[in-house]
């Protein structure tokens, strides 16, 4: 991971990919000069978290939670 990122450094989210037991990030800095290029995302901190109206847009919120959720992330029936 050093070979590509510099600790502390703040990166911005291009894409997500989400399974069972572990997600795995893109970055826009790295999308020209590593394209492909992913990591987990244990690896790092959030600087601001993210609305809930923008994890519901994610496309594996539906997938994986199965439609409308509350505030506290937990799914309304």
């Amino acid at each position: 991971m050093k070979r590509y990122l510099v600790p502390g450094e703040i990166y911005t989210v291009e894409e997500t990919e989400v399974f069972q037991s572990s997600s795995y990030v893109y970055l826009q800095e790295l999308k020209e000069t590593q394209p492909g290029r992913c990591f987990n995302t244990v690896f790092f901190d959030d600087v601001e978290e993210q609305r809930m109206e923008d994890t519901k847009k994610h496309p594996y919120y539906i997938r994986y939670f199965g439609g409308a959720a509350s505030e506290d992330g937990m799914q309304e029936r």
